[in-house]
């Protein structure tokens, strides 16, 4: 794996995770899980392919984790100030399916998401019950917050000194 994100991690045969495309958003838009597309209209009111593309184009690294030649999630960061990167997952059911892949790829490429800030996190919708336990078992801490919508909680995680 090199430094720059421009690199395949391959946990099983035929599931691989690299650097996400506009194709891959098109991709995972209508398989989206149910609770990433309320998140998304509650959040933001637009159309989950809107989300995903801007995560592809406004991300500072974002990546797809593709299955059997399906795009099943997307993930990754996006710079909100110096030091606070705004980390962010949207799957598809595939995901449940396969939690040792979802928890080993976080352990990986969270070093990587997190190598140019002190902070991680972003808002979540408080309905995502399975993404809650595996932030929490990540070790991200939650609160509400004052600017947010009352159903959305913040999560962060302080991740090293900033680059």
């Amino acid at each position: 794996m090199g430094n720059d994100g421009n690199f395949a991690w391959e946990p099983r045969p035929g599931v691989v995770v690299r650097r996400a495309h506009p194709g891959d958003a098109r991709q995972l838009a209508p398989w989206l899980r149910a609770a990433d597309k309320k998140e998304i209209r509650l959040a933001s009111g637009g159309p989950p392919i809107r989300s995903l593309l801007n995560g592809v184009e406004g991300a500072e690294l974002c990546f797809a984790l593709v299955a059997d030649g399906r795009c099943e999630a997307m993930f990754g960061v996006t710079r909100q100030t110096r030091r606070f990167g705004v980390l962010w997952l949207l799957g598809s059911p595939w995901l449940a399916k396969h939690p040792r892949i979802l928890l080993e790829g976080a352990r990986t490429f969270l070093p990587i998401l997190g190598r140019k800030f002190e902070v991680l996190g972003n808002m979540i919708w408080s309905g995502q019950h399975a993404y809650i336990k595996f932030l929490d078992r990540l070790g991200f801490e939650f609160r509400q917050h004052e600017e947010f919508p009352k159903e959305f909680l913040l999560f962060t995680k302080e991740v090293k000194e900033h680059v």
